[in-house]
Parts: C-alpha cells; sequence; structure tokens
C-alpha cells in the first residue's frame, strides 16, 4: 500500500491498529518465522480468547514478533508529534519518502517498503546527490572504523582528504583495519571509542556489532571528539551501535564552532531518528538535514546534516 505523506500515515496507523490484531497479524505475515517456533506459534493464534485477553495487557505483540520490532513500531505510533516535526524538518522531498518508507515498513515489516527507497551501497555517507565535498580536503572522523570498510570506499571514491581519524575500540578489528589501509595516506588510529565525557568502560568485541555494555570482558577507553581531535573537524561519520547521542554530545564544540558535515547512523534504538535530529538541530539550527537508507535494510539509515 502506498501511502504519500504523514497525514495519511497516521490516518491509517495509530494507536488502534497497535493494539489490535491488524497489527500482529500484518507483522506476522511479513516475518520469516523460524522453523521450530512456527507451531507453537500457529496454535497461539488460534486461541482467539487468550490473544485478545494479552492484547489488553499489551503483552502478545511483542511476545510474538519481537519486543524490538514491537518497540520501534511503538515509538512510531506514540510519539507521533516527535515523526511530524521531524517529517517538517527534513530538507527535501526523497528524504521525506524515505523516512515515510522506514516508518511503513516498521509497522508492517514488509520489506517492499524499503525496496522502493534503498540506494547504493558505495554511497553511503557519501551521497553525491547531498554532500559536497571541501577541494582542500577533509579532516575525517570515522566513529566505529571497523576494519576499514569507509575508508576504502572513501579511497575507491577519491574523495579529498587533509587527515583521516579512524577510531575504532575493538583492537582486533583496528588490527585487521592497519593491514588493509597500510597503503592508505594521511591516517590516525586512534584506540577508544567516542562518547560525551572521558572515561572507562567495558565493550563487548563482537565484530560488526561490537557495543559498550557492562558484562563486556574488554577495557576501553571513552574520549570526546572535542578532546580527541584538536584541529577543525569538516565531516564525522558515526555508526556506533547506539552511542551516536552521546557521540554528538561530546563533539558539540566542534560543531557549533566549525559546522562539520555529519553522517549519523540513526537506526540503533527506536528514537533515534527524530533524537538525533533535534540533537542535532538545537546544536546548529541552521544545519540541513536528509533522510537515507542504503543496503535494502533499515538498518542502514543515515541522517546526513550539512
Amino acid at each position: 500500500m502506498k501511502i504519500n505523506d504523514i497525514n495519511e500515515f497516521y490516518k491509517l496507523f495509530n494507536k488502534d491498529y497497535l493494539y489490535s490484531s491488524k497489527f500482529l497479524d500484518n507483522t506476522l505475515l511479513n516475518i520469516r518465522l523460524k522453523v521450530t517456533e512456527k507451531g507453537f506459534k500457529d496454535i497461539l493464534l488460534k486461541l482467539k480468547p487468550f490473544k485478545k485477553f494479552w492484547f489488553r495487557k499489551n503483552m502478545l505483540s511483542p511476545f510474538l514478533i519481537g519486543y524490538s520490532k514491537f518497540d520501534f513500531a511503538k515509538d512510531i505510533i506514540e510519539s507521533e508529534d516527535k515523526y511530524r516535526k521531524l517529517y517538517d524538518m527534513l530538507e527535501d522531498e526523497t528524504s521525506k519518502k524515505t523516512l515515510l518508507a522506514v516508518m511503513c515498513y516498521k509497522v508492517t515489516q514488509n520489506d517492499d517498503y524499503i525496496k522502493e527507497i534503498d540506494r547504493f551501497t558505495i554511497d553511503q555517507y557519501f551521497d553525491p546527490e547531498i554532500v559536497n565535498f571541501n577541494p582542500e580536503g577533509e579532516v575525517f572522523a570515522d566513529c566505529g572504523g571497523y576494519t576499514g570498510d569507509t575508508a576504502l570506499v572513501f579511497q575507491r571514491l577519491k574523495l579529498p582528504l587533509k587527515k583521516y581519524y579512524f577510531i575504532e575500540p575493538d583492537p582486533a578489528n583496528t588490527a585487521k583495519a592497519k593491514n588493509t589501509l597500510k597503503e592508505f595516506k594521511n591516517i590516525v588510529f586512534c584506540s577508544c571509542a567516542t562518547g560525551k565525557a572521558k572515561s572507562e568502560a567495558t565493550f563487548d568485541a563482537n565484530g560488526a556489532g561490537g557495543c559498550l555494555t557492562e558484562n563486556g570482558k574488554l577495557k576501553i577507553n571513552i574520549e570526546t571528539l572535542d578532546d580527541l581531535i584538536k584541529e577543525p573537524i569538516t565531516f564525522i561519520k558515526m555508526d556506533i551501535e547506539g552511542s551516536e547521542s552521546e557521540t554528538i554530545e561530546g563533539a558539540k564544540k566542534q560543531i557549533i564552532k566549525h559546522k562539520p558535515k555529519l553522517a549519523v547512523c540513526a537506526y540503533h534504538k527506536p528514537d533515534d531518528a527524530w533524537k538525533l535530529a533535534f540533537q542535532i538541530k538545537e546544536l546548529r539550527p541552521d544545519y540541513k538535514l536528509y533522510f537515507r537508507v542504503y543496503q535494502s535494510s533499515y538498518c542502514e539509515a543515515v541522517i546526513y546534516a550539512l
């Protein structure tokens, strides 16, 4: 079903939709259930009195489709004013269309919405339709450098570079990156995570999904971008498993004074899209915001502030 604007979206998808069998039926229809789960869930769904009772408690839906999927849909429905504000803040029609498609996907789990708006993988963080590069060379802060994938794209696209700060807390990822990027010029490797204040934390080293956690086995340092990089940053990329908001807070001096280009992943938490956008605009109201999705997955949603 094609949704043309946000008014149409909230007429169709509201609290009556979320807390009724419509939401559950739609999402289950579009989720590929594991073989071991399918039999049990099919039986449970046939028990209509049980189904109706648990819906009144707002518990059956997250139980059947997964709490994460339910939380994302719940945030969209119950934070209508925030999403309407975000929709109005976005700079172009492609951004508005992309946001609507992501919202539709999250309340239906129908991949067709995402397939209509996904973009080329190599353009992620560097979308040529909206990003203009500094001809004198970028001072680029790669928050979540992983094994050098973004650096390789930067190199492949032959983007102008003055200094590349590769920031990654996982030593195994950094070791791979140093080997991969051994011919990469003007790169500085920073073995830390980024946040809102200088501190120590424990980290769960899990390849691409490594994140800060109380049960992590690896002890790491957290630095603010304001302290870590003394020269003016011209471009900041963030894909840091939910630490984007804290990193923006720790870069507010750079952002306020120098207005670097921002490419911030906005998919790790249910409220990331609107929360990160509002946070950025509060620091610099003159930023123009864009929203794009890559790789046919809402998990690669990026907010650009330019």
